[in-house]
């Protein structure tokens, strides 16, 4: 969501001929959620590097306001056809 937001959403990255996955990611699971849980995702942009971004995402159970769930990511650009990494655009991480 972040990335559409930023203009890099699906169709603007296949028309880029790139994609979006994640190099590393660590996740902290503090509570099971079960059928029927109202939940909330909420996060921002940690830090910027120079060709590089890092998020923090977490889960929120907005049934009783604790925290489910807390992720570190970190994506990265590839060309799609090689899965070769790509920088970020100049634009993205301004």
């Amino acid at each position: 969501a972040l990335f559409t937001r930023w203009g890099f959403g699906a169709k603007a990255l296949k028309a880029a001929g790139l994609t979006l996955t994640v190099q590393d990611s660590f996740n902290h699971y503090l509570a099971e959620q079960f059928e029927g849980a109202s939940l909330c995702i909420q996060g921002g942009v940690i830090d910027v590097g120079a060709q590089d971004v890092s998020l923090y995402v977490e889960i929120i159970n907005t049934g009783d306001g604790k925290r489910a769930a807390s992720f570190l990511l970190k994506p990265v650009l590839q060309e799609s056809a090689t899965r070769r990494p790509t920088p970020f655009p100049a634009s993205l991480l301004a």
